[in-house]
């Protein structure tokens, strides 16, 4: 039982180091990236380190549709040997895990949700 918290403590301190390391290296070095603003939300390793699942948001100064989402999450993913490349330099684990890109709508899902209720709350008043 010891050895799965160990496991599990581990597991957040690489996933939390890949998260910063990660961001640093896509805003100081990716280019490209400079069209919107990536933001790395959170990172999930496997179990054995093989592959890390990498949630970003997307902002930039003007409302970005779909299609400009799904272009700069493809940037990304094209960029994701590039990427894990350079986190080999900094980062020393046995090795590095393949990166894996995803939209996290968590930020759109929750201002969706704060409009609702404000709508609620301005018609309950009335």
């Amino acid at each position: 039982m010891l050895d799965i918290q160990k496991e599990s403590h581990r597991t957040k301190r690489v996933n939390d180091l890949i998260q910063r390391q990660l961001a640093s290296i896509i805003h100081l070095e990716m280019k490209g990236a400079q069209q919107s603003m990536v933001t790395v939300t959170k990172v999930d390793v496997s179990p054995n380190f093989a592959h890390a699942k990498v949630f970003v948001t997307l902002f930039s100064g003007k409302e970005m549709n779909e299609s400009d989402k799904k272009s700069e999450l493809a940037l990304l993913k094209k960029a994701a040997g590039f990427l894990r490349s350079k986190l080999a330099k900094k980062i020393h684990l046995r090795s590095i895990p393949e990166l894996r890109f995803y939209l996290d709508d968590f930020i759109e899902k929750s201002q969706r949700m704060q409009t609702i209720f404000n709508e609620i709350a301005l018609s309950n008043k009335e």
